[in-house]
């Protein structure tokens, strides 16, 4: 849903590109730089795995420490990181209690704040009674606990998408946008057939039919 709201009005094109390569570009550079360093200070007989023995966190910094101006550079990790948890929370937050709740629209795409603190109260809780007991091993397991279901949905998405790759014309609103054997019409300044409130109603309209 979070992926679905910041790629409304936007190309396919652009969507794929924003959430998908930009990302694994990040993840490319990231991983040189900090995976390189990480090596060259192994091979230069700085035991980082010692430190990591400990636990990963204390490899980042132990990592960071031998680096210049360290006095910076984990002040500005840790407010990353931070950052990365609050955005990323703040998502997950949204996407359960969208999930949670009826009334969701373009117009009005915010769950209500009492379902994103429940939810992120949630969250918090198990994080804090999984660390507490397991430390890291124990956010890793819930986490593939949590994997299991999440390939299942995401094979069904699949195939669903190949489903409506194969025939869109059945599944898609806007039937007047097909010719009659359901080959897209191709137009660039064709406007829309239906308004975004006519879509709407069909929707909801349908969903009561079934």
């Amino acid at each position: 849903m979070f992926l679905g709201r910041i790629s409304y009005g936007q190309t396919i094109r652009k969507a794929l590109f924003v959430v998908f390569v930009l990302p694994a570009l990040f993840d490319i550079l990231w991983m040189v730089i900090f995976g390189g360093a990480a090596i060259k200070l192994e091979l230069e007989g700085v035991k980082l795995s010692e430190a990591m023995a400990a636990g990963p966190e204390f490899g980042v910094y132990a990592l960071l420490d031998k680096y210049p101006i360290v006095e910076v550079t984990i002040p500005v990790f840790i407010f990353c990181m931070f950052l990365s948890y609050v955005t990323g929370s703040d998502a997950y937050t949204t996407t359960l209690g969208g999930m949670s709740s009826t009334g969701i629209s373009p117009k009005s795409p915010e769950p209500s704040a009492k379902l994103k603190i429940f939810w992120g109260a949630i969250i918090g809780i198990v994080s804090w009674i999984m660390i507490t007991s397991s430390g890291i091993d124990g956010v890793k397991m819930l986490s593939n606990l949590g994997g299991g279901p999440a390939l299942v949905l995401e094979l069904l998405i699949c195939v669903s998408l190949v489903k409506v790759a194969l025939n869109p014309k059945k599944y898609d609103i806007f039937k007047n946008d097909y010719t009659e054997d359901g080959t897209p019409i191709k137009s660039i300044t064709k406007k829309p057939v239906m308004s975004e409130e006519a879509v709407l109603e069909a929707i909801m309209s349908e969903t009561e039919e079934t």
